[in-house]
């Protein structure tokens, strides 16, 4: 997460003087566009931070831990597997 941030922060420092001064002559294209990019920045880094760990949360570890579980169960308690935990392995 850290380089995310020090890449949007660096990009986003780099779009201030194109933001500062929207009437000023020669920055009438500039301006609107450099808007446009720093919100791209904080959007894509705000989803990146929230987004992301809900969904590794909702399709790695809760499929991960089912796997866990049904292992688990098909294992018996004298160390030997049942049919069904060699079919799923």
């Amino acid at each position: 997460m850290t380089p995310v941030l020090m890449i949007a922060l660096a990009a986003g420092l780099a779009l201030v003087p194109l933001m500062i001064g929207a009437g000023e002559p020669g920055k009438e294209l500039p301006h609107p566009v450099a808007i446009v990019i720093l919100g791209g920045l904080i959007s894509a880094t705000l989803l990146d931070a929230l987004l992301t760990p809900i969904l590794f949360l909702q399709f790695v570890v809760r499929p991960l831990r089912h796997l866990i579980d049904a292992r688990r169960d098909a294992v018996s308690g004298d160390g030997t597997t049942t049919p069904a935990a060699v079919h799923a392995s």
